[in-house]
């Protein structure tokens, strides 16, 4: 009985608590962020009134750089890099393709203020006691970007 009890009360605390990504989980979901991120913003180059249009060039600028430094990381991993946009990231692209103007430049805002705080998020997650150190170093060395786009982002909504 005791042993049952100890059982459930430890199962109960394990099932509150988050699974921590492992280190090619992070690596496959900062990737495909990046490459999402790099497609929208090559479309806001096109779509995007003036400001939106810089904003998009340094977006896809800034995510090519942190891609090439994930890729290398990953392959310390021995990682096969995803081939394909998730689905949110699919979404996205329809919707903004559909849009113009106005209506491009706000939706387009919205998404990448959206993107960049569950990309800040992912990343501070992932800078704890416990990540390996190409990891720690990754981190640190991509989420001064992830900042600077999130606040050009809000700035220009």
């Amino acid at each position: 009985m005791r042993r049952t009890v100890l059982s459930l009360i430890i199962l109960g605390l394990t099932a509150g608590c988050a699974k921590a990504p492992t280190p090619k989980e992070f690596l496959t979901r900062a990737i495909e962020s990046d490459d999402a991120e790099i497609l929208l913003g090559t479309l806001a180059t096109t779509k995007g009134g003036a400001a939106v249009a810089d904003y998009g060039r340094t977006l896809a600028a800034d995510r090519a750089r942190d891609r090439a430094a994930v890729v290398g990381v990953a392959a310390h991993y021995g990682m096969t890099l995803p081939s394909d946009l998730p689905s949110e990231a699919r979404k996205q692209q329809n919707t903004l393709e559909g849009l113009s103007g106005a209506a491009f430049d706000k939706e387009f805002l919205s998404d990448m203020v959206k993107n960049h705080q569950t990309d800040i998020a992912d990343f501070n997650k992932e800078a704890d006691d416990t990540a390996p150190a190409d990891i720690k170093s990754l981190v640190q060395n991509t989420l001064p970007d992830l900042q600077k786009d999130l606040d050009l982002a809000k700035h220009l909504q």
